[in-house]
């Protein structure tokens, strides 16, 4: 096998198939969109606890129960 010469010494590359390539970008781009998932679950819990910790569950409520109230035509 020829030496690559941007490759580091030792490290052995084998050539991949087509359908390895394929499987591989897939397995890549399933795990930046877990990445991604977790990153925007986190920070919404996050962001959940921050406002009960405040204390602002009661302004959300009686924003929603306003918004209710005038979609049936009550309010």
């Amino acid at each position: 096998m020829k030496a690559d010469p941007q490759m580091k010494p030792g490290s052995e590359r084998q050539a991949m198939s087509p359908a390895e390539r394929r499987r591989f970008a897939y397995v890549r781009r399933a795990a930046a969109e877990n990445r991604r998932f977790a990153l925007i679950f986190f920070s919404g819990t996050l962001l959940l606890l921050l406002g009960l910790l405040l204390g602002q569950e009661e302004s959300v409520l009686r924003k929603a129960i306003f918004l209710c109230l005038e979609c049936i035509g009550i309010g």
